[in-house]
């Protein structure tokens, strides 16, 4: 998960450069990047300490939205 989630992190911070020249469309861009990127991790975060406790990591106590 880990290696998957960082080459996926590795392209989707490559979307502003390629999305625009202009460096405040980037910036703008690049802050709700982060931010969707942060949810994810967290999420992959707290599947992982589930699923080494033994829980259900689909559980609807592990998740944090929709």
């Amino acid at each position: 998960m880990d290696q998957l989630a960082g080459a996926l992190a590795f392209e989707v911070n490559n979307v502003p450069a390629r999305f625009s020249r202009d460096l405040d469309k980037r910036e703008r861009l690049q802050v709700e990047i982060d931010d969707v990127l942060k949810t994810a991790a967290s999420r992959i975060q707290k599947c992982g300490a589930a699923l080494r406790a033994g829980l259900d990591a689909d559980s609807p106590e592990g998740k944090d939205g929709p």
